[in-house]
């Protein structure tokens, strides 16, 4: 039976045509290779003398490759300072649909909070560095920090931040909510850098009271 597929003609030499779909997947493969190649180098080297070759070499690409993807350095850490940040949603939904959590939960929680720091050092103080001189890098940080604290607001009411805020009393919620939040931050950092030298289980203890009292206060 003879064959109904179409046959080219001889010296037809159209090429198939490449759809958008698969030049979207062609280019996502690509920028996945960059994002694990620079991902590597920046925490097996010295971020700051890495350049745009090292990372394309590393990638198996060409120096234009890269700048397809990214204008600079900083862009591709930016991306991966999120993707750190993105796999810190669990932790932050950690009280589920517990809206009143006791002393003990909200303890475990400051502790898991420390714990992934603590397992986080390298990445920790590549992000915080390149921060101190890229205010991209300090605006993601900050961008993370909000969706942090938002998301413990869908589990616990009294974290909520309402952009419209009317009233002192809600505002002062507000006020204390981000307060404890960046006092549970520079707690994870400090027990995280400083570990040999820090026993962080009395201002665990102290955190917990504090978030505690805030969550009674404004339940």
């Amino acid at each position: 039976m003879p064959s109904l597929s179409p046959r080219k003609a001889p010296g037809d030499r159209r090429r198939d045509v490449e759809t958008p779909k698969r030049k979207d997947v062609r280019r996502h493969a690509t920028r996945e290779r960059l994002l694990s190649a620079a991902r590597s180098l920046f925490f097996s080297q010295n971020y700051f003398e890495l350049s745009i070759d090292d990372i394309a070499k590393a990638a198996g690409l060409s120096r234009a490759a890269f700048y397809l993807h990214y204008p600079d350095k900083e862009a591709i850490l930016v991306d991966i300072v999120r993707e750190g940040s993105s796999k810190l949603d669990v932790v932050y939904r950690w009280f589920g649909t517990d809206h009143n959590p006791t002393k003990s939960k909200i303890g475990e929680f400051v502790r898991l909070v420390v714990r992934v720091s603590r397992r986080s050092r390298l990445q920790l103080t590549l992000f915080y560095r390149a921060a101190s001189y890229n205010a991209d890098i300090w605006q993601t940080f900050a961008l993370s920090r909000d969706r942090h604290i938002s998301m413990l607001g869908d589990s616990i009411p009294a974290f909520r931040i309402s952009p419209t805020a009317r009233g002192p009393r809600e505002k002062q919620r507000v006020a204390q909510a981000h307060l404890l939040f960046y006092q549970l931050e520079q707690l994870s950092l400090y027990a995280a850098f400083a570990e040999n030298i820090f026993d962080a289980e009395c201002e665990v203890e102290l955190l917990v009271e504090a978030i505690a009292s805030f969550i009674k206060d404004f339940s």
